[in-house]
């Protein structure tokens, strides 16, 4: 799974425009997604992105493109393996239009040399 983060915060019940796909995101991490798939996987994707006793990019199963991230929260994107997109809401997940899906296809194959640092869109 990849995981997007929202460059600003937004939830369905702020004034901040809905975010824009590449212009407002960064790819951030991977998440090993083992055989889980739908909702077992996007719970996962959170539980490993959350800041505890320390920070969540140290965590087993992932692959930080930075050092220190903050926590997931809403108007984050999660890509499972199978190319469908999820934004993070206060209360569950959002399933993204298929353009977005596209798109990130699109992003995965400009983006997935070995040797890029980290990828920003």
């Amino acid at each position: 799974m990849r995981i997007y983060y929202c460059r600003e915060p937004y939830n369905e019940w702020t004034d901040v425009h809905e975010p824009n796909w590449l212009r407002d995101y960064d790819l951030v991490a991977e998440v090993n997604q083992d055989e889980l798939v739908g909702n077992e996987a996007l719970e996962k994707a959170f539980r490993k992105t959350q800041n505890h006793d320390e920070n969540w990019t140290r965590n087993e199963g992932v692959k930080a493109f930075q050092p220190e991230c903050r926590s997931m929260y809403p108007g984050d994107v999660v890509s499972l393996d199978d190319g469908e997109l999820y934004r993070c809401e206060a209360s569950g997940w959002s399933h993204i239009a298929t353009l977005w899906a596209a798109k990130v296809r699109r992003s995965h194959q400009i983006y997935s040399s070995p040797d890029t640092p980290q990828a920003r869109y």
